[in-house]
């Protein structure tokens, strides 16, 4: 098995998505509670290592933060 097969299995990941689920609403009709859909970013800090500079510059607008943050 080459490396690269190696590093491409612990990296990439997949994910059953479930269905949206339906809004929640009183005897009136008004809205109590619904689904939103949402990004969700994750990372490994052992392996950004000494590029956490560089992944911060390329991250924060996308995210609209400060690189700081």
């Amino acid at each position: 098995m080459s490396c690269n097969h190696l590093a491409r299995d612990n990296t990439i990941r997949t994910l059953i998505r479930e269905p949206r689920r339906g809004d929640i609403r009183d005897i009136r009709g008004n809205l109590l509670a619904t689904s939103l859909f949402v990004k969700t970013i994750c990372a490994d800090p052992a392996l950004i290592g000494q590029w956490h500079p560089h992944v911060a510059h390329a991250l924060a607008p996308i995210l609209d933060l400060d690189e700081q943050a």
